[in-house]
C-alpha cells in the first residue's frame, strides 16, 4: 500500500511539530488553517518525515477565515520548510499562479485538490476535474467527495483509474459510506490515503486510524 498520511491539527506551530513526532506515518499533513499563531513556522524543519502545508480556507471546508492573500502568504512562508503544499484548484488564479512558481523555487511537489463536502458528481465529471488539475500544473491531482450511495464511491474510483493522468492521484470518497476508498484507492494505484492519528481524532469523516491502516497494510503485504 502507498504512503499513509496523517493530519496534524493543533493551535500552535510548537505542538503540531511535537505531535507529527510521535506518529509512525509516512507522511505528516501540517493542518495550518487550525494553527492561531504562524509567527514560528522555522520549527517545521525540526519534522523528520515529508510534510504536506496545508491550510483549507472556510469555503473549501477547513478553518482558516482570513483573506486569501493572509493565507497564500502564510502558505508562502510555509512552502520552504515543506516537501508538499495543498492548493485548492478553485483559489484565486493569480494567488495559485504564484504560490506553484514559489513551491517549484523551495522544490515542493503541488498538490490541486478538490473537494465536495455535500455530495459526489457524476465518473465524468471526477474524471474533468482531475484533468483539469493536471492542465493546471499539479505535480499531484486530489478529489474528496461525500457520497449518498455506494454507486457514487465506485464512481471515484473508477475515475481514479480510468482518468489515466500522467501525474499520481489521490481519490477519495469521504464518511461512513466512503471508508472503502480509503483502502481501495492505493490498492488502485492511489498516491497516499489518510488516517487520523487515534478513534476520534480525524480530520474528516470515515477515517481509519493510523494503527487500523498500518493493520490492513500489512494484511495486504504492502
Amino acid at each position: 500500500m502507498p504512503f499513509l498520511c496523517v493530519a496534524v491539527m493543533e493551535d500552535t506551530v510548537k505542538a503540531a511539530v511535537k505531535a507529527a513526532g510521535r506518529l509512525d506515518c509516512d507522511i505528516v499533513e501540517l493542518r495550518l488553517d487550525k494553527v492561531e499563531d504562524a509567527s514560528d513556522l522555522h520549527l517545521l524543519a525540526k519534522i523528520r518525515k515529508p510534510v504536506i502545508a496545508t491550510c483549507m480556507p472556510k469555503w473549501e471546508g477547513g478553518y482558516f477565515r482570513g483573506s486569501e492573500e493572509a493565507r497564500a502568504k502564510l502558505l508562502a512562508a510555509a512552502i520552504k520548510y515543506a516537501d508538499y503544499v495543498s492548493l485548492e484548484m478553485r483559489m484565486r488564479r493569480s494567488l495559485r499562479d504564484q504560490l506553484m512558481k514559489t513551491a517549484h523555487k523551495e522544490g515542493a511537489n503541488v498538490i490541486l485538490t478538490y473537494h465536495d463536502f455535500k455530495s459526489t458528481p457524476t465518473k465524468a465529471k471526477i474524471m474533468g476535474i482531475l484533468r483539469a488539475q493536471q492542465g493546471m500544473g499539479a505535480g499531484i491531482a486530489k478529489v474528496a467527495f461525500m457520497p449518498k450511495k455506494y454507486a457514487d464511491v465506485l464512481n471515484v474510483m473508477s475515475a481514479q483509474v480510468e482518468a489515466k493522468l500522467r501525474i499520481p492521484v489521490i481519490a477519495l470518497s469521504m464518511g461512513e459510506l466512503g471508508r472503502a476508498s480509503r483502502i481501495l484507492s492505493p490498492m488502485l494505484g492511489g498516491y497516499l490515503t489518510f488516517a487520523s492519528r487515534g478513534v476520534g481524532e480525524g480530520t474528516a469523516k470515515g477515517q481509519y486510524t493510523l494503527n487500523q491502516m498500518k493493520a490492513f497494510r500489512r494484511l495486504l503485504g504492502g
